[in-house]
């Protein structure tokens, strides 16, 4: 069940304000794990997950296991999504962006993307040279 603790992981209470620096840290730092330089948060946003992850979203849900996350779970869950500028993006692309997705304290799922119509979504895996 995605709304109580796993076994090992605890809860805290904290003001939003600390909740918000604490989830931001929280997403600098798994980005900085997978090799991603920030220019920091651009915007978050909260967005309600599909119901059920059809044909339509098999890409997605690929590129989220390729990372170590399992969206089914979270199936219909409304979620915040964080987005961040990326720096440091191989083919020196501009524009480039992540996206982590949190929900009950948790970074459920993420990607890296380009806003440009012709761009592109990767998982959050820094991609080898």
């Amino acid at each position: 069940n995605p709304d109580q603790p796993s076994q090992g992981e605890y809860r805290v209470s904290l003001t939003y304000e600390e909740w918000e620096n604490a989830v931001e840290t929280l997403c600098e730092h798994t980005l900085s794990t997978f090799g991603w330089e920030t220019s920091g948060l651009i915007s978050q946003e909260q967005v309600t997950l599909p119901d059920s992850f059809g044909p339509t979203y098999e890409g997605f849900l690929s590129l989220q296991e390729e990372a170590g996350f399992h969206l089914s779970p979270y199936a219909g869950k409304t979620v915040t999504r964080y987005t961040y500028g990326i720096q440091n993006y191989p083919t020196g692309e501009d524009n480039v962006y992540a996206d982590l997705l949190v929900y009950n304290r948790k970074i459920v799922g993420g990607d890296i993307r380009t806003a440009s119509l012709d761009g592109f979504m990767t998982s959050l895996v820094y991609p080898d040279d």
